[in-house]
């Protein structure tokens, strides 16, 4: 394996390797209320430059909508011209977000409740609110499913999200990882999250379509 990159194809473009990571803040305004974010961007370093522009795009355009919002979006804009700018190979970034989402390297052991973890936290703190009581039920959820989930282990990856990458992102990633008896765990895993409450919402079934889509699902699932 060559130095400069990571042997997993990039998730936007499925041609060159991973190469460059990247972590983008955002501001959101809805008139009275506002949230920070950020998006964690991995991929080749071409790839990783354009979703760096698509994100600061979007900021330009519903980013203001509050006085607060209003004050630093343009300090948040042009931080993300200049991160995109500065956007070089760097793998061992690349590996870091990886092992964050419990992706090993190529040839590497892999630990499918770790990938649990990731991939339901990173799906709980989609709309950047973590609600203690969906992380009990996830928690739970996730007990009867893997053997050996860990409710500790999983809160500690749920309090780091911020370090995963965007769901849809690492299902891409996760395409070429898991066996299909893998893809069906998690992905059931998810899906008994998102229907705990007995009220699959909209946001959650498009999400849900684009992990399975992402993820390459058998259709049997």
């Amino acid at each position: 394996m060559a130095d400069d990159h990571v042997a997993y194809p990039c998730p936007y473009c499925g041609e060159a390797s991973l190469e460059a990571a990247a972590t983008l803040p955002y501001v959101r305004g809805y008139v009275l209320a506002f949230h920070f974010g950020s998006k964690k961007i991995v991929g080749c370093t071409k790839c990783v430059r354009l979703q760096l522009l698509k994100e600061t795009g979007i900021s330009s355009a519903i980013g203001w909508f509050s006085p607060t919002a209003l004050v630093s979006n343009p300090f948040l804009l042009v931080y993300g011209l200049a991160r995109t700018a500065l956007v070089t190979r760097n793998p061992a970034a690349v590996r870091k977000q990886l092992s964050d989402a419990g992706i090993p390297e190529p040839q590497g052991e892999l630990s499918l409740v770790r990938i649990g973890y990731s991939l339901a936290a990173s799906m709980i703190a989609a709309d950047s609110r973590i609600e203690p009581e969906e992380v009990a039920t996830a928690a739970e959820i996730g007990v009867q499913i893997f053997k050996d989930f860990d409710k500790a282990e999983f809160n500690k990856v749920v309090a780091n999200h911020q370090n995963l990458p965007e769901p849809a992102e690492l299902a891409t990633l996760l395409s070429g990882v898991l066996t299909d008896d893998g893809k069906d765990a998690v992905y059931g895993f998810l899906l008994a999250i998102a229907s705990s409450d007995d009220d699959l919402a909209k946001e959650e079934r498009e999400l849900l379509d684009v992990v399975a889509e992402n993820m390459k699902l058998r259709p049997a699932a």
